[in-house]
């Protein structure tokens, strides 16, 4: 089996939304990918979410023992980047948005046609919490590609 191209790196905490994160990531057309998931010493129901939706595809779960987002989110999510193992490109994606089933294919298909350093994706807000104090935090959103001409948003050119 050829190690995939792409780490799709979750840092989680709750299981708000968990559930439909890993749902979205399962439904890819495009499966080049290993997703790892970095638990923040969160909900104990975590492990099992991942269990359920992520079996038959390729993830890595660690639980930290120390909680580090509540005072280095920062710090949290470079402990979670330092999971990953050979692949070329890295998606961090939270543990409350889903992306479009086909995001992953066009993300490989835009890096087939574009040299880039940074790919950016469209996000939607789907669904927040009524007076929520620190948004986007308590909202859900939607991941996908961008409705410009080439369906994406680049970034950083390589150079």
């Amino acid at each position: 089996m050829t190690p995939a191209s792409l780490a799709i790196v979750i840092p989680a905490w709750k299981p708000d939304f968990f559930a439909e994160a890993l749902e979205s990531i399962a439904r890819q057309t495009n499966q080049d990918f290993h997703v790892y998931i970095g638990d923040d010493n969160g909900s104990p129901l975590l492990r099992g979410i991942a269990a359920d939706k992520l079996a038959g595809l390729p993830y890595t779960y660690q639980r930290f023992e120390k909680n580090m987002g509540g005072s280095d989110l920062v710090g949290h999510w470079q402990r979670c980047l330092a999971m990953v193992g050979t692949e070329e490109w890295i998606w961090l994606f939270s543990d409350d948005d889903v992306m479009d089933p086909h995001c992953v294919e066009a993300f490989h298909q835009a890096r087939s046609r574009q040299d880039a350093d940074l790919y950016r994706f469209e996000i939607e807000v789907i669904t927040s919490i009524p007076n929520c104090p620190t948004f986007p935090s308590c909202a859900i959103g939607r991941t996908s590609p961008s409705s410009s001409k080439d369906g994406w948003s680049t970034g950083i050119p390589a150079s």
